[in-house]
């Protein structure tokens, strides 16, 4: 049955049962150079002498015609000029996976579809991560290139136009986008391009340690498989994994050799292989991404993965992480000194050289610095013993901010007795209302009420009744 959830499966009888005992370690993209569709050409399959394990349609529709563990019948020509690491006492369809991409015109000119792309991609990822094929270019180590590369008299045209930059740009970031810009080969960097030792700065700081394996020269740990892949990929800038992660500081280390699980400290992040995503689900991470960094490592009985170290202990939470190690540089790596170091004070910084000031109770500054103090022209009192005191008007030569000639305040010149608590009139005896209401005007008292006014003010009540009570007639 299928390999690849969601594909149609559409059986050819024409395979390599078990590869002869052999792995995957490539993949082959073909054009069809005919057919309209991926079940059509799934058909085809059944009954010509030929065969691919997969087809991808111009609609994005993947067909499996031959399982993963099998090599198809697509790929069993080697002609003169093809790339190096074929051989003729191997047949490439035991090392290789085959798929072909639906292309209507006989010379397969067509450009693949959105869809077919975005399936196209999706596939290739998957089967790199099911079997480790490395996620990159096709080398003596594997990868992905085109049927050309084995019979490039017979097939120079096969699969014909193919967004290979996309490709490995979309590998390289994990599988989580669709495109990227075109990036080079070899010793280049950068938009999806993948480093590797022909680079002298890489060379610098890695060597070849084996098939797949690099070491590294400053710290002594390996990186290999899966991990060299992503690292050789990761970041899409600067020199991909060594500039964003960093040396290795750890081999990789399996917690559970039983589990596909497995983990990697570098200077700059900590990378896990966890293809099935037991351990964590990153949004559209592929079988290898950044672990969390606010959760502790697994632990176990595990075992690392360095030649010659059969069971390492497993690194500790608590592990101290070595230093940065120290590679020679030339003039344009050359790290950091000491003295240099980023995060320093401003040399031009205001703040106070002595520290243990800096939280001390404010004291001004001497007059003689000048920043800080009173305005020159301020009316402040400089003594600051009458700083409190109560008000006292200023000198009139000083002019401003004096009172009124006729002080209402008490003891002060000016100060007006029979006007102290009353409201303030410009005018003496003015009607607040500019008599524009003369019916208002208070009417003239009686004798009555003269009597009784100045009885009130000056005598009281008591006093009131008794000459009332003692008041003659006519007096």
């Amino acid at each position: 049955m299928v390999d690849e959830a969601g594909a149609v499966w559409i059986p050819s009888p024409n395979y390599f049962a078990n590869r002869n005992g052999y792995t995957p370690k490539w993949i082959i993209v073909h054009g069809t150079a005919g057919f309209s569709s991926a079940r059509d050409v799934g058909t085809y399959f059944q009954t010509a002498d030929v065969s691919a394990n997969y087809v991808v349609g111009q609609d994005g529709t993947i067909v499996q015609c031959v399982s993963e563990k099998d090599g198809a019948w697509g790929n069993g020509v080697i002609s003169t000029g093809h790339d190096s690491w074929w051989t003729s006492s191997i047949n490439p369809n035991w090392v290789t996976i085959s798929i072909e991409h639906v292309k209507p015109h006989t010379d397969n000119s067509d450009t693949i579809t959105d869809a077919q792309k975005a399936a196209s991609f999706r596939l290739i990822s998957h089967i790199c991560d099911r079997h480790k094929i490395p996620r990159r270019r096709a080398d003596g180590n594997g990868g992905i290139t085109g049927h050309y590369s084995i019979d490039p008299v017979n097939r120079s045209r096969c699969p014909g136009p193919y967004p290979w930059d996309e490709l490995i740009s979309y590998l390289g970031s994990g599988g989580s986008n669709s495109g990227g810009s075109s990036g080079g080969s070899g010793g280049s960097t950068g938009n999806g391009a993948m480093i590797d030792l022909n680079d002298e700065i890489v060379a610098r700081y890695f060597e070849q340690a084996g098939n797949g394996r690099w070491h590294c020269k400053a710290t002594n740990y390996y990186i290999f498989g899966g991990m060299l892949d992503f690292y050789c990929g990761f970041g899409g800038t600067g020199k991909n994994g060594l500039t964003h992660l960093g040396m290795p500081l750890m081999d990789e280390y399996y917690p559970n050799p039983s589990a596909q699980f497995s983990y990697q400290r570098f200077e700059r992040g900590i990378l896990a292989y966890d293809p099935n995503h037991l351990f964590d689900r990153p949004p559209g991470a592929g079988p290898i991404y950044l672990m969390h960094i606010d959760q502790p490592l697994p632990q176990g009985p595990g075992q690392g993965q360095t030649p010659g170290q059969a069971t390492p202990t497993p690194p500790a939470q608590s592990q101290t992480v070595p230093q940065t190690p120290q590679v020679p540089a030339d003039t344009n790596n050359t790290p950091l000194p000491q003295d240099q170091s980023y995060n320093q004070p401003d040399p031009a910084s205001q703040v106070p050289a002595d520290t243990d000031t800096y939280n001390a109770p404010y004291q001004s500054y001497p007059q003689d610095q000048g920043y800080g103090q009173p305005d020159p022209a301020s009316q402040v009192p400089a003594d600051t013993n009458t700083y409190n005191a109560p008000y006292q008007p200023y000198s009139q030569d000083q002019g401003y901010y004096q009172p009124d000639p006729v002080s209402q305040i008490p003891n002060q010149p000016g100060y007006n007795q029979s006007t102290y608590g009353q409201p303030y009139n410009n005018q003496p005896n003015s009607d607040p209302f500019g008599n524009a209401f003369p019916s208002l005007e208070a009417p003239p008292k009686s004798s009555l009420g003269i009597l009784l006014d100045g009885v009130v003010k000056n005598s009281g009540f008591t006093d009131l009744m008794k000459r009332i009570l003692t008041r003659r007639p006519n007096s």
